[in-house]
């Protein structure tokens, strides 16, 4: 995402509504610093500023972005087993995932796609689902929300989180698969799913 052409993308959205850019900042409840930073590309536009600035000018954030790339997809799962997300470039090519919707854009370089490779996740997640993940995104987990959780031996698993107040259970999204428990601080392993998608081929 270039930070320069989502200024002045903004600042266009801004003219079209007859308004200032200090007025869409001050609707989006953005500090004056931060948006001096924002405006100067001094600070990247991260998820939730944008998600403000397209609710305060009733835009889909889409209109802020322009073109999307596609997703890269760096895994392949199944509700038992874990699996390695790949380094672009090792390993088999799997492919990529449609980016059709607004948080994708959002974060170039955060956000990847697994796809689920079986049936072991029915009925929910049918064969070829895909999970988008968004990296570095554990302080936004809430109760409940699905999760990629990388142990410390590098394996992965898609499972859904229960935050405790000192330890968080993953639930497997098979009955066959046991709750793991860990203690709170464990939650930094984990990266929020921020969306599914089943397409039938």
């Amino acid at each position: 995402m270039d930070s320069k052409k989502v200024t002045e993308t903004i600042t266009k959205i801004c003219a079209e509504m007859g308004i200032s850019l200090n007025a869409l900042r001050i609707k989006a409840g953005i500090d004056d610093g931060n948006w001096t930073r924002l405006k100067r590309g001094q600070r990247k536009w991260r998820l939730e500023h944008l998600e403000s600035v397209a609710r305060a000018a009733g835009v889909p954030v889409t209109k802020l972005l322009g073109d999307k790339p596609p997703i890269a997809i760096v895994a392949e799962v199944s509700a038992a087993e874990g699996f390695l997300i790949q380094k672009r470039g090792a390993g088999p090519d799997l492919g990529q995932a449609e980016n059709f919707f607004t948080e994708v854009s959002l974060v170039e370089g955060r956000v990847y796609a697994i796809r689920v490779k079986d049936r072991s996740m029915l009925p929910s997640f049918p064969p070829k689902t895909i999970f988008y993940a968004l990296k570095e995104s554990h302080r936004d987990i809430k109760n409940e929300d699905l999760v990629v959780f990388s142990d410390h031996d590098g394996n992965s698993h898609v499972r859904q989180i229960i935050i405790g107040p000192d330890t968080i259970i993953l639930r497997g999204l098979n009955p066959t698969v046991p709750d793991e428990v860990y203690p709170s601080h464990f939650l930094k392993l984990c990266d929020r799913i921020i969306h599914a998608s089943f397409r039938p081929t």
